[in-house]
């Protein structure tokens, strides 16, 4: 459901992730997609999973290269909670 066609099941896919606390490679790529409301629920879902997407710090700050100004400002502000954890 993450490469579907439509944004809003992508989205809900992202945001499905992280209910199930299932960090992905594949939702860490969503930040960079070319619809807004899915690039920010990917933000939203990283942010909900908090530590356990520490091994993908690497792809997330890579990702946010090109990402919406929104979504990195989101992914930031996540990164930052994340340290001394």
């Amino acid at each position: 459901m993450l490469r579907d066609g439509r944004g809003v099941v992508r989205a809900n896919a992202a945001l499905g992730l992280a209910a199930v606390n299932q960090p992905s490679l594949d939702l860490v790529m969503l930040l960079r997609d070319s619809e807004p409301r899915v690039a920010a629920a990917a933000a939203e879902a990283i942010g909900l999973l908090g530590v356990l997407v520490r091994p993908f710090i690497l792809q997330i700050t890579q990702a946010l290269d090109g990402a919406q100004t929104e979504v990195q400002g989101a992914v930031v502000g996540m990164l930052a909670s994340l340290v001394g954890k």
